[in-house]
Parts: C-alpha cells; sequence; structure tokens
C-alpha cells in the first residue's frame, strides 16, 4: 500500500509574530488574520472586502521574539547567567532595542542573553543574525550558540554537526564591525523526540555591566535575530474558497518556488522541494468578474511546515467514523425525534492501528506522532494514501491523550492510535 503522510509543528503557530494583512488587503475586525494559525480551525481569520478580488497575508515564521510577558526579559530575551544562578530576573542592565552600531534598530545586551524555541522531532531550522563587538566595550569576544536542551549538544558553525564540546555558530573578536551569520542547521540524529532549542548571545569579559555591552541585530539588516523552519508543505484547512480561486505560497520578496494549492472542500494543500525563508506571502486571488459579490474568504488554519512518510501505515481494518458532534437530539411524543445541529461540518475520527517490525516505526510512531503532539495538546495534519479515501484528502486532527501498544516479541510490537478532528468554521456573511 502506497505510504500515508503526516506534518506536526505548523509553523505559524509557532512563531513569535501574528500573520499580517498584504497586497493592499486589510484583516478583519471580528476574524483577524493573527488566528490564521492559532491552532484551532474553528477561530477563522478573514479579510476585509477588497474590491480588486486579491488577497494577501505575509507570515513570518521567526520563532525569536523582540518582546516577551516574562519579567527579565521585556525585549524577549532572558538574562542567562541569572537564570543558571536560580534567580531569574532583570540585571542591572537589561537588554533593549535601539539605534546601535549603525542599525536600528538592534539589540544591545549586556549580560549573556538567550531565548529557548520548541524544535519537531527530525525539523531542519535556519539561524540568521549579526553580531557586533563595539571598540568601547570591555568583552574581547562575542558569539552566537545554538544548544539542543535535550542531547546538551551545541551546533558546531564550522563543522556543520552537533559537537559535544561548547561551540558556537559564529564568534566575532574584530571590533565595530558586523558578523554575518547563516546557518541551516539539521536536528540531530541521536534525538528522536520534540526538543527545544536555546539559542545563546554570549560575550567574553572580565566582567559583567555597564561596560560589557554587545549587538546584534537581524542578518545583515536591522532587526531581530531569527531563527526559522524550513517549508515543504503549505496547507488550507476549513475555508470559502471558491475552487476556480488561485491560491498560492511563496516567500514574500518573490524569490524561491511557489506552493501552488488547488481548492478543495474542505481542506487543501501543496508540495514543494524544501526552502528555508523566514516571510512567506499568503496569495489568494479570486475568480475573475466576480469582484462585485464573491464572498470574502475566511481560512480555519493556514499550515506550514514539513511533510513526512509514515515509515509504517495504519494496517487494515481500518475504522472512519464520521459523525456531527453538534446535533442535539429531542425524543418528542410518540417517539418523534427533534434533531438540530450547530456544526459546520460532519468529523471524522480515525481509529489506526500500526503494526511495526524494528525500532523505526516504533520510534516514529511514539516519539513524533504523538509525543511531538504532546499527545493531542497540539493539532497534526494526517494524508492517507490516495486509495484510501481520494487524491488530496488530508485531516487536521488530534490525536488520544494517551498511547499504549504490546509487544508480540523483541521486535514486533501493535499500536492504536485515535486521531480526532478539530471542527470546522461557521462564520457570519
Amino acid at each position: 500500500m502506497a505510504s500515508w503522510r503526516f506534518a506536526i509543528g505548523n509553523a505559524v503557530r509557532l512563531s513569535g509574530v501574528a500573520p499580517v494583512a498584504s497586497l493592499a488587503s486589510v484583516g478583519d475586525t471580528i476574524y483577524p488574520l493573527t488566528q490564521l494559525g492559532n491552532g484551532e480551525t474553528d477561530e477563522p481569520a478573514r479579510w476585509a472586502r477588497n474590491t480588486s478580488a486579491l488577497y494577501g497575508a505575509d507570515v513570518d515564521l521567526n520563532r525569536l521574539r523582540a518582546s516577551s510577558s516574562r519579567a527579565d526579559a521585556p525585549t524577549g530575551w532572558f538574562d542567562f547567567r541569572n537564570l543558571a544562578a536560580g534567580a531569574p530576573g532583570l540585571p542591572a542592565n537589561p537588554p533593549d532595542f535601539g539605534n546601535y552600531g549603525g542599525r536600528n534598530p538592534a539589540l544591545r545586551f549586556f549580560w549573556p542573553s538567550a531565548q529557548d524555541v520548541d524544535v519537531m522531532p527530525g525539523a531542519t531550522v535556519r539561524v540568521r543574525a549579526s553580531i557586533y563587538l563595539p571598540s568601547t566595550s570591555n568583552c574581547t569576544a562575542v558569539r552566537l550558540r545554538v544548544i539542543d536542551l535535550w542531547t546538551g549538544r551545541s551546533y558546531d558553525g564550522t563543522g556543520n554537526a552537533w559537537d559535544d564540546a561548547d561551540v558556537d555558530v559564529g564568534e566575532q573578536t574584530a571590533t565595530n564591525t558586523w558578523l554575518d551569520i547563516d546557518e541551516i542547521i539539521a536536528a540531530d540524529s541521536s534525538r528522536r523526540e520534540r526538543t527545544r532549542y536555546r539559542v545563546l548571545l554570549e560575550q567574553d569579559s572580565p566582567s559583567f555591566g555597564a561596560s560589557s555591552f554587545c549587538y546584534a541585530s537581524a542578518f545583515g539588516a536591522a532587526g531581530n535575530p531569527a531563527l526559522f523552519p524550513r517549508v515543504t508543505l503549505a496547507a488550507i484547512v476549513g475555508h470559502n474558497i471558491p475552487r476556480d480561486a488561485i491560491v498560492t505560497v511563496k516567500e514574500a520578496g518573490g524569490s524561491g518556488s511557489a506552493i501552488t494549492l488547488a481548492p478543495e472542500v474542505p481542506n487543501f494543500m501543496g508540495i514543494q522541494s524544501a526552502q528555508d525563508f523566514q516571510m512567506w506571502r499568503l496569495r489568494v486571488e479570486m475568480p475573475a468578474g466576480t469582484a462585485a459579490f464573491h464572498a470574502r474568504p475566511y481560512i480555519g488554519e493556514l499550515w506550514l511546515g514539513e511533510i513526512a512518510d509514515m515509515t509504517w501505515c495504519p494496517s487494515f481494518p481500518f475504522d472512519l467514523i464520521v459523525e456531527d458532534k453538534g446535533q442535539i437530539r429531542t425524543i418528542g411524543g410518540y417517539g418523534r425525534q427533534y434533531v438540530t445541529s450547530d456544526a459546520a461540518r460532519e468529523l471524522h475520527d480515525l481509529k489506526m492501528k500500526f503494526k511495526v517490525n524494528g525500532e523505526a516505526g516504533y520510534q516514529q510512531v511514539r516519539n513524533y506522532i504523538e509525543s511531538a503532539t504532546r499527545f493531542g495538546q497540539d493539532p497534526l495534519l494526517i494524508m492517507p494514501a490516495d486509495v484510501l479515501e481520494g487524491a488530496g484528502v488530508l485531516y487536521h486532527a488530534r490525536v488520544g491523550n494517551e498511547v499504549s501498544y504490546s509487544r508480540e516479541n523483541n521486535v514486533r510490537r501493535s499500536f492504536t492510535l485515535l486521531a480526532i478532528e478539530t471542527p470546522f468554521p461557521r462564520v457570519a456573511a
């Protein structure tokens, strides 16, 4: 049987920046574009009417934040030395953004500062930043590190590998000049589960205080350093986009290859070769000649991420339960039933049985699909083989909150995984 495919970790949801309207379109106040990737398909995003029938949204996949609710990090970067000492809080000279090193804004930090970001198993990410060592600082070097907190390893930007030693992605020892850092970071092959990367800005200094300042910025420009994932898949879940609309997702500046999505009900997707870009643009061009009367498009969920094949496909018999979970039945006289429903569409429950032989299949089901979604706290996309449900069918679902398996011998295991489809949006005209 052909492979099933899946995706975990919507890059839109994990981003530190909300999507914004583009292409001269604006967001709807009742259904804002900030909900495009919030993981709840019944909380849709919508545009205000655009007479040109062209709608767009720019999506920044950067997981490093420029602001934070943490008491010790108004810039989004927390003080690493205080945290390591067990007393998190603001240092005497907290990091801040401003016009520094000839870039506005840039981050000025006086103590080692860090951010932690979640990374899915097997995911490839890209880190882009610039670091600057002022001649007026008492520091002798400034560096950028990326550390996998699950393995404790650091990424070596020179050797392009994970190392057990304390290595850095890039180090600047020359003063009054920016060092640009741009690295593709593949997942550590020794790690099989969801993990957390620590992005650390660190100085060499005899003492930390008002004189130990250094700067960081976006790669070759002003702004915040960035860490963002690779994209091979774009999907739209729950929508009212007509079938003859033109829908694409592409790097916002126009480079790279467009991911073309052919609209289908209720969900549709597109696949492209791997691309590593921070800014993406969703473009929805409604059918020509309908600008005066077409329905404004809404989207339950925009999904960007990586697609993967299941090492072991679900075995038969396969249970697919279709039900109206919003249905209310009232039994009247003579056995008459009154039925109402507030559901936009019936939902599917997929009861998948796996029989895996060897470690690879076990690790994928146990660690990739169950643990990486935090046992249903986060959604995933499931794409069955075309022969089962038809070409292009995908489910936005949450798995059950537990996993159990039986061992038939030392290498063979049996699983049952329940995936529950998430609700579809109901949107007023």
